[in-house]
């Protein structure tokens, strides 16, 4: 069975989970980096309000610092310009205020301040680390399980339809919806739940038809097979006239023959139903086989008055078939014709060729089979006119043994009946010249 997705191109899941992951790290870090801006800028903005307020509280003391000497800053004290106050011996110079030299014990001055900042900041720098990179793995993960999440989904799928499937649910089916490698098992769940429901679908068929092949042999063998003993026990256990024996006798005889008649096509429909008959094949001509089947039901043609045409539209048409089983099937169809269409007086037989095909018309006239019937009319036991005795309607397996003989050799067979007349079709392969 080939498969509905031979022809897609599939990709590796492989190759999938690669993408994802690096789409995954790329997104994490697009979402840190804007997070990190969003923060950094709502944090210039408080560190904004609080350098203003600040500034607006000392602006009364403040003092402003000469920058022409930056290094006198860090000795706490700076130069003055020329012609400044002053009579000590730090002529020249102005002291800082305390607040920016610090205290005597120098824990207020700037270097030890600058030191200190630059601890905080190695710090927050550390844990600002930490938290971006266990960010990061957040949000990686949160993006990655969102662009695995069909995968995810996909796979539950697959195993909810395995499940279901060991639990008895033939039908079960699981959709082709993407193209990796899960699908190709999806598709390939789907061939062998298709050819093990067909299998077990012919199985219960299989078993179905043998129950109903034994009900019918039994009911079709049960009656004749009581009429031979009832008349045999009339024979053996009454004092009857010779000619009332001689009648016994000859009843239980025929349907003896029934009996074996029966039986041979029992084993027949058996038999020809199996694909593993073995053929003889040769290559035949059928128009000739059909002609010398004619000749022999001339007899029985003859003696239900009957009148039998053979049309010939080709002069020979080559087959490759069985001759003996291939002669049992135009046997069958025949032995039907003549007796379902001795009322009609007519019986036709057209043998024609058509390219590669060989077809064989058998037409009667008799009556009109119901368009009810015409499905089932190859189908064993089945009679169309169930009122006609055992005699009148054979046993109810030539037609579908001629069917299965045909169907070996690769052919077909068809019925069609309306008031122009019942014809059966029989279309074989023509062997090659």
């Amino acid at each position: 069975m080939k498969s509905r997705a031979d022809n897609k191109k599939y990709y590796s899941i492989r190759l999938q989970i690669v993408m994802y992951c690096f789409v995954s790290v790329a997104l994490a870090a697009v979402t840190m980096l804007v997070l990190s801006m969003a923060f950094y800028g709502v944090y210039i903005l408080v560190q904004g309000d609080g350098n203003a307020d600040r500034a607006g509280s000392t602006a009364g003391n403040y003092k402003p610092v000469p920058t022409w000497y930056p290094d006198s800053y860090y000795s706490g004290s700076i130069p003055q310009p020329e012609g400044a106050s002053g009579g000590t011996e730090n002529s020249g110079r102005a002291e800082l205020p305390a607040a920016d030299r610090g205290d005597e014990s120098g824990a207020g001055l700037l270097p030890f301040r600058l030191g200190e900042r630059a601890g905080m900041k190695r710090s927050t720098a550390i844990v600002l680390t930490v938290l971006g990179m266990g960010g990061l793995l957040v949000f990686f993960l949160l993006y990655f399980l969102a662009l695995t999440k069909k995968l995810s989904d996909y796979l539950g799928e697959i195993a909810g339809g395995i499940r279901c499937f060991s639990a008895g649910k033939f039908e079960t089916r699981i959709a082709l919806r993407q193209s990796n490698e899960l699908t190709q098992i999806a598709d390939s769940f789907n061939q062998m739940a298709e050819e093990l429901e067909y299998t077990v679908q012919e199985e219960r068929r299989a078993e179905n038809e043998k129950s109903e092949i034994i009900t019918s042999i039994a009911h079709d063998l049960r009656t004749p097979l009581t009429s031979v003993i009832g008349y045999l026990e009339l024979v053996a256990e009454r004092d009857l006239t010779a000619e009332t024996r001689a009648h016994y006798i000859s009843v239980a005889y025929r349907k003896a023959k029934r009996l074996q008649r029966l039986t041979d096509d029992l084993f027949s429909y058996i038999k020809y139903g199996s694909e593993q008959v073995p053929l003889e094949l040769s290559r035949l001509d059928a128009a000739k086989l059909v002609e010398q089947m004619i000749e022999e039901f001339y007899p029985s043609i003859q003696e239900n008055n009957l009148e039998l045409t053979l049309e010939k539209k080709v002069g020979q048409a080559w087959v490759e078939a069985d001759g003996m089983l291939l002669a049992r099937a135009f046997a069958n169809l025949l032995g039907n014709a003549i007796k379902y269409g001795r009322d009609g007086k007519l019986l036709q037989v057209l043998v024609e060729q058509e390219q590669d095909k060989v077809r064989i018309h058998i037409i009667n006239y008799g009556e009109v089979i119901p368009n009810r019937d015409l499905a089932n009319i190859f189908e064993r036991f089945y009679r169309v006119d169930s009122s006609r005795t055992e005699e009148q309607g054979g046993t109810g397996l030539g037609l579908a043994i001629a069917k299965n003989i045909i169907e070996l050799h690769r052919g077909s067979i068809g019925v069609k009946s309306d008031f122009g007349g019942t014809e059966f079709t029989v279309e074989l392969p023509a062997a090659a010249s």
